[in-house]
């Protein structure tokens, strides 16, 4: 399930988010992420360290209103905002970086006993081309078809089911060099009830409250196809094609 909406936040507030770091190696107060998955990631998770612009915009995904829109979207009831962002909050990513595709960890278990439902995004990238790269992929649960690929624009909100297989990714680096690619990210969550058809494995099992299915915790869930290749790879390909440009 996805959707792609063009304005989804009040244009006096998305366009200039102010306490965006522009191009740096890794600024304070974020977490740098460098692994097997993804390359030159910056995440923050501390609202308090955003600027106001940023902070009110996020406050309106988490608002009751906003959460009952996704209920009746989705058809997934009593969703749950992390109150801790786990995962969540500001996304930044420094050109040449990627995000392979994968299916995202399913249980929030360090500070509760919740199942990840839904995925929210929303883009921030102003002036954005094609040829900046960095279109949100998402594929199908056996790793051979591209159902969609969605450009990351500015105001685009994506919602989709969270599961054992929402395969989704941005394989492609992201090129430019003026600006991060900036989304903000907030995931929803459950006390049980995740059906069998989100669950890989035994589906018998995948009722509400069922103890087996729900001691099935995993992580982040990193996937391989033909046409996809490591993040570090990608980045060392962008690396080489950036430097023979400014030789030519």
């Amino acid at each position: 399930m996805a959707i792609a909406v063009r304005r989804a936040a009040p244009e006096a507030h998305v366009p200039r988010l102010h306490g965006m770091p522009a191009e740096q190696q890794c600024p304070d107060n974020f977490q740098c992420h460098e692994n097997e998955g993804t390359s030159r990631k910056l995440a923050s998770e501390s609202e308090h360290e955003w600027g106001g612009s940023t902070r009110f915009t996020y406050s309106l995904l988490r608002s009751k209103p906003f959460v009952e829109f996704v209920v009746r979207l989705t058809g997934i009831e009593f969703l749950l905002v992390d109150a801790m962002n786990v995962g969540g909050g500001l996304h930044l990513t420094q050109s040449g970086g990627s995000l392979r595709v994968h299916a995202d960890f399913n249980r929030l278990t360090a500070r509760y006993q919740l199942d990840r439902r839904v995925n929210v995004f929303l883009y921030l990238n102003e002036d954005w081309t094609e040829r900046h790269g960095g279109s949100l992929e998402l594929w199908d649960r056996f790793m051979t078809t591209r159902k969609q690929s969605i450009p990351p624009l500015l105001n685009r909100l994506v919602i989709f089911a969270s599961s054992d297989f929402s395969y989704h990714g941005h394989p492609q680096p992201w090129a430019n060099r003026a600006h991060p690619r900036r989304s903000l990210a907030m995931y929803l969550y459950t006390n049980g009830g995740r059906p069998s058809s989100e669950v890989d494995g035994d589906p018998s099992c995948a009722v509400y409250n069922c103890i087996p299915v729900r001691l099935n915790t995993h992580s982040t869930l990193w996937q391989s196809s033909p046409d996809i290749v490591s993040p570090l790879d990608r980045r060392k390909l962008f690396e080489a094609e950036a430097a023979a440009a400014r030789d030519f």
